[in-house]
């Protein structure tokens, strides 16, 4: 690569290094890819290691003329080669339902392990709402009257359009403001902050739409988790789909290499796998800013911002096809 090309841009919201995905595809980072490329074959291909292989040629290839080039030039480039030569969207769209399915499973257990308890009169919010699935379950399973969708795209499914008690309205730039005039009991938002240009920013727009004392369940993509921390966390045993501990409370084996990672390394995963399921397998126009922070970050911006943090359970790689390591924050508001 040519001098002055970078492929860092400027930190995170939480000051943490914002590789390129592509990083992955330069020298020094063989023991990474290596990793990378195992774990995108578990859980990811069905056609072994032929589309990996696809991707790291194309990077390769690009990376070697990077003369008059930015990264985003380059990586654009990169998605146009591979987004338009694979098709994607029947394997993604299997895997997206049955994402819904745990993590509506992974809330109901959290809500559960707290003893927490809703009325049928309590209205439920949900911010990045996607194809609104994990809504409709939630406000299903509770038993409750009303949800409201937001999110910057219309992604809801046919059956959740015409679900009676549900509504749907865009959420627009600059995302000071959600279109409803309620004040809501329980929020759910997963996936998304990380998305977002200003997370927390759309964390404090969300906020201003729970009532006092309302439950917010939050789903994030995290990094820096140690295996130290895990040890602290075994109340994450009582989550469906965790990936972290056997039914003995141990640490299972094939985590261990994550956990040996340095941080960098353990963020540019992240990053590369957030890039990969999103610009590549769904829409290269969707946002990845990769604002990551720890599990403590994340919970230390929602004291500040006036949540008391009832738990935080560590769910590990539990998502299919989303191959990052993911938190569920239970915060309630004072």
């Amino acid at each position: 690569m040519e001098n002055g090309f970078k492929l860092t841009r400027t930190p995170n919201c939480f000051g943490y290094p914002r590789f390129s995905p592509l990083t992955v595809f330069t020298p020094g980072k063989e023991t990474l890819r290596k990793k990378i490329r195992e774990d995108a074959v578990k859980y990811l291909f069905a056609d072994k290691y032929q589309m990996f292989d696809e991707i790291a040629r194309v990077a390769i290839n690009e990376l070697s003329n990077t003369t008059g080039r930015s990264i985003f030039d380059v990586e654009l480039a990169v998605e146009h080669q591979i987004h338009y030569s694979q098709n994607h969207n029947g394997f993604i769209q299997n895997r997206l339902r049955e994402r819904c399915f745990r993590i509506k499973d992974q809330l109901m257990a959290g809500i559960k392990d707290l003893g927490l308890h809703f009325s049928p009169g309590d209205k439920l919010i949900d911010v990045g709402a996607g194809s609104g699935v994990v809504a409709q379950m939630l406000k299903d399973e509770l038993e409750l009257q009303y949800a409201f969708l937001t999110d910057v795209v219309d992604y809801r499914y046919p059956d959740v359009r015409h679900t009676r008690g549900m509504d749907f309205r865009l959420f627009k730039p600059p995302f000071e403001k959600i279109d409803c005039d309620e004040l809501y009991q329980i929020g759910i938002i997963t996936n998304t902050l990380h998305h977002c240009d200003e997370p927390l920013k759309v964390f404090s727009t969300l906020a201003d739409r729970l009532a006092p004392g309302a439950v917010l369940m939050v789903v994030e993509s995290c990094v820096g988790v140690s295996v130290a921390e895990v040890r602290n966390h075994l109340q994450s045993m009582v989550i469906p789909y965790q990936t972290l501990f056997d039914q003995q409370g141990n640490i299972q084996d094939d985590q261990l290499e994550y956990f040996a990672m340095n941080d960098d390394d353990k963020m540019l995963y992240g990053i590369f796998f957030d890039w990969l399921y999103n610009r590549i397998f769904l829409n290269e126009n969707i946002n990845v800013p990769y604002n990551f922070g720890t599990p403590s970050d994340w919970n230390m911006h929602f004291e500040k911002n006036g949540f008391h943090v009832l738990q935080t359970y560590l769910m590990g790689f539990d998502q299919p096809a989303a191959i990052e390591f993911h938190t569920l924050h239970i915060i309630k508001k004072k």
